[in-house]
Protein backbone atom coordinates (compact mmCIF):
# COMPACT_ATOMS: atom_id res chain seq x y z
CA UNK A 1 0.00 0.00 0.00
CA UNK A 2 0.59 3.70 -0.15
CA UNK A 3 2.58 3.95 2.97
CA UNK A 4 4.92 1.35 2.62
CA UNK A 5 6.36 3.03 -0.43
CA UNK A 6 6.70 6.20 1.31
CA UNK A 7 8.22 4.97 4.46
CA UNK A 8 9.75 1.80 3.87
CA UNK A 9 11.91 2.56 0.73
CA UNK A 10 15.50 1.69 2.60
CA UNK A 11 13.92 -1.84 3.14
CA UNK A 12 13.02 -1.83 -0.69
CA UNK A 13 16.77 -1.77 -1.23
CA UNK A 14 17.21 -5.57 -0.35
CA UNK A 15 14.42 -6.21 -2.80
CA UNK A 16 14.13 -7.14 -6.41
CA UNK A 17 11.20 -4.64 -7.22
CA UNK A 18 7.74 -3.61 -5.39
CA UNK A 19 4.12 -4.74 -6.93
CA UNK A 20 2.13 -1.54 -5.63
CA UNK A 21 -1.57 -1.24 -5.45
CA UNK A 22 -2.46 2.53 -4.72
CA UNK A 23 -5.15 3.53 -2.29
CA UNK A 24 -6.32 5.91 -5.11
CA UNK A 25 -4.83 7.85 -8.28
CA UNK A 26 -3.68 10.64 -5.56
CA UNK A 27 -1.09 8.92 -4.59
CA UNK A 28 0.15 7.94 -8.03
CA UNK A 29 3.24 10.69 -7.10
CA UNK A 30 5.01 8.35 -5.15
CA UNK A 31 6.16 6.40 -7.77
CA UNK A 32 8.37 9.14 -8.66
CA UNK A 33 9.96 8.26 -5.14
CA UNK A 34 10.67 4.79 -6.38
CA UNK A 35 12.20 5.94 -9.63
CA UNK A 36 14.60 7.91 -8.17
CA UNK A 37 15.61 5.74 -5.63
CA UNK A 38 16.15 3.44 -8.57
CA UNK A 39 13.56 0.97 -7.75
CA UNK A 40 11.37 -0.65 -10.33
CA UNK A 41 7.67 -1.24 -9.77
CA UNK A 42 4.64 -2.32 -11.39
CA UNK A 43 1.58 -0.84 -10.27
CA UNK A 44 -1.84 -2.56 -10.58
CA UNK A 45 -5.14 -1.60 -10.73
CA UNK A 46 -7.44 0.53 -12.61
CA UNK A 47 -4.75 3.50 -13.30
CA UNK A 48 -3.05 4.34 -16.84
CA UNK A 49 0.13 2.13 -17.16
CA UNK A 50 -1.18 -0.32 -14.53
CA UNK A 51 -1.64 -4.04 -15.11
CA UNK A 52 -5.44 -4.53 -14.19
CA UNK A 53 -7.48 -8.01 -14.33
CA UNK A 54 -11.32 -7.04 -15.82
CA UNK A 55 -13.20 -9.16 -12.93
CA UNK A 56 -16.17 -7.50 -15.25
CA UNK A 57 -15.14 -9.51 -18.38
CA UNK A 58 -14.17 -12.53 -16.46
CA UNK A 59 -17.51 -12.06 -14.61
CA UNK A 60 -19.50 -12.25 -17.82
CA UNK A 61 -17.53 -15.42 -18.83
CA UNK A 62 -18.11 -16.77 -15.78
CA UNK A 63 -21.58 -16.86 -16.50
CA UNK A 64 -21.27 -17.56 -19.84
CA UNK A 65 -20.23 -20.68 -18.92
CA UNK A 66 -22.92 -21.96 -17.20
CA UNK A 67 -25.37 -20.10 -19.91
CA UNK A 68 -23.81 -22.45 -22.06
CA UNK A 69 -24.42 -25.47 -19.93
CA UNK A 70 -28.40 -24.56 -20.72
CA UNK A 71 -28.33 -22.65 -17.02
CA UNK A 72 -31.18 -19.91 -17.38
CA UNK A 73 -31.19 -19.44 -13.27
CA UNK A 74 -27.85 -18.35 -12.14
CA UNK A 75 -27.13 -16.93 -9.02
CA UNK A 76 -24.76 -14.75 -7.79
CA UNK A 77 -22.53 -14.43 -4.69
CA UNK A 78 -20.27 -11.53 -5.37
CA UNK A 79 -19.50 -9.48 -2.21
CA UNK A 80 -19.52 -6.06 -1.49
CA UNK A 81 -16.28 -4.44 -2.86
CA UNK A 82 -14.73 -2.87 -6.02
CA UNK A 83 -13.21 -6.06 -7.83
CA UNK A 84 -16.69 -8.05 -6.64
CA UNK A 85 -18.47 -5.50 -8.18
CA UNK A 86 -16.88 -5.43 -11.18
CA UNK A 87 -17.80 -9.36 -11.19
CA UNK A 88 -21.43 -8.92 -10.56
CA UNK A 89 -21.64 -6.50 -13.30
CA UNK A 90 -19.80 -9.09 -15.71
CA UNK A 91 -23.04 -11.47 -14.53
CA UNK A 92 -25.30 -9.02 -15.45
CA UNK A 93 -24.15 -8.16 -18.66
CA UNK A 94 -24.35 -11.95 -19.75
CA UNK A 95 -27.72 -12.07 -18.68
CA UNK A 96 -29.05 -9.40 -20.91
CA UNK A 97 -26.98 -10.85 -23.53
CA UNK A 98 -28.72 -13.53 -23.51
CA UNK A 99 -31.63 -12.60 -23.28
CA UNK A 100 -32.28 -13.72 -19.13
CA UNK A 101 -34.05 -11.95 -17.31
CA UNK A 102 -32.12 -10.33 -13.93
CA UNK A 103 -33.81 -11.33 -10.87
CA UNK A 104 -32.81 -9.50 -7.48
CA UNK A 105 -33.88 -12.34 -5.35
CA UNK A 106 -30.69 -13.97 -7.81
CA UNK A 107 -27.98 -11.91 -5.71
CA UNK A 108 -26.07 -12.47 -2.62
CA UNK A 109 -23.30 -10.83 -0.96
CA UNK A 110 -21.92 -14.07 0.98
CA UNK A 111 -22.30 -17.85 0.98
CA UNK A 112 -24.49 -17.52 4.05
CA UNK A 113 -27.80 -15.22 2.68
CA UNK A 114 -27.78 -18.07 -0.02
CA UNK A 115 -30.65 -20.33 0.41
CA UNK A 116 -29.76 -23.91 0.35
CA UNK A 117 -33.74 -24.49 -0.17
CA UNK A 118 -33.56 -22.53 -3.37
CA UNK A 119 -32.44 -25.37 -4.94
CA UNK A 120 -35.06 -28.16 -4.28
CA UNK A 121 -37.34 -25.49 -4.93
CA UNK A 122 -36.29 -24.26 -8.39
CA UNK A 123 -35.38 -21.33 -7.51
CA UNK A 124 -31.91 -21.26 -9.20
CA UNK A 125 -29.70 -24.20 -10.81
CA UNK A 126 -26.57 -22.74 -11.10
CA UNK A 127 -24.47 -20.53 -9.02
CA UNK A 128 -21.84 -17.82 -9.52
CA UNK A 129 -18.91 -17.01 -6.92
CA UNK A 130 -16.55 -14.31 -7.06
CA UNK A 131 -14.93 -15.86 -3.89
CA UNK A 132 -13.37 -19.22 -3.64
CA UNK A 133 -13.92 -19.09 0.06
CA UNK A 134 -17.22 -18.74 -0.57
CA UNK A 135 -18.31 -21.04 -2.70
CA UNK A 136 -16.39 -23.95 -0.45
CA UNK A 137 -18.50 -22.38 2.36
CA UNK A 138 -21.96 -23.06 0.36
CA UNK A 139 -20.27 -26.24 -0.91
CA UNK A 140 -19.64 -27.53 1.86
CA UNK A 141 -23.47 -26.65 3.06
CA UNK A 142 -24.60 -28.53 0.40
CA UNK A 143 -22.49 -31.32 0.82
CA UNK A 144 -23.62 -31.83 4.60
CA UNK A 145 -27.34 -31.56 3.37
CA UNK A 146 -27.22 -34.59 0.56
CA UNK A 147 -26.79 -32.23 -2.19
CA UNK A 148 -24.52 -33.53 -4.87
CA UNK A 149 -22.84 -31.47 -7.15
CA UNK A 150 -22.80 -30.87 -10.37
CA UNK A 151 -25.47 -33.96 -10.28
CA UNK A 152 -28.33 -31.15 -8.54
CA UNK A 153 -26.38 -27.83 -8.43
CA UNK A 154 -23.67 -26.31 -11.04
CA UNK A 155 -21.07 -24.32 -8.99
CA UNK A 156 -18.80 -22.20 -10.61
CA UNK A 157 -15.68 -19.75 -8.74
CA UNK A 158 -12.46 -18.14 -9.73
CA UNK A 159 -9.70 -20.09 -8.84
CA UNK A 160 -6.41 -18.24 -8.33
CA UNK A 161 -3.90 -20.88 -8.46
CA UNK A 162 -3.81 -22.12 -4.86
CA UNK A 163 -5.32 -25.33 -3.72
CA UNK A 164 -8.83 -25.79 -4.56
CA UNK A 165 -9.52 -27.57 -1.09
CA UNK A 166 -12.74 -30.18 -1.58
CA UNK A 167 -13.88 -28.16 -4.63
CA UNK A 168 -13.97 -30.36 -7.08
CA UNK A 169 -11.84 -29.20 -10.17
CA UNK A 170 -14.18 -28.76 -12.97
CA UNK A 171 -16.50 -26.27 -10.96
CA UNK A 172 -13.73 -23.90 -10.41
CA UNK A 173 -12.12 -21.71 -13.13
CA UNK A 174 -8.50 -20.09 -12.97
CA UNK A 175 -8.26 -16.32 -13.54
CA UNK A 176 -5.17 -17.09 -15.49
CA UNK A 177 -7.61 -18.86 -18.03
CA UNK A 178 -10.19 -16.53 -18.64
CA UNK A 179 -8.06 -13.34 -18.66
CA UNK A 180 -4.50 -12.51 -19.21
CA UNK A 181 -3.93 -9.20 -16.95
CA UNK A 182 -4.28 -6.18 -19.72
CA UNK A 183 -2.29 -2.91 -19.38
CA UNK A 184 -3.85 0.18 -19.18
Amino acid sequence: RDRSVSRGLGDVYKRQGVIWEPVSSDSLFLGEKLDRAGIPYVVIGPYKGAFHLDFEKIGDAATGLLVKKRHASIACVAGDDSLAREFFQGYRKRLFDEKLPFRQELVFPDAGSLPVSGILNGLFTAAVFFSQAEALKFYETARNLQYEIPADLSLLTLRDGSSGGDLPFLSSLSLIHISEPTRH
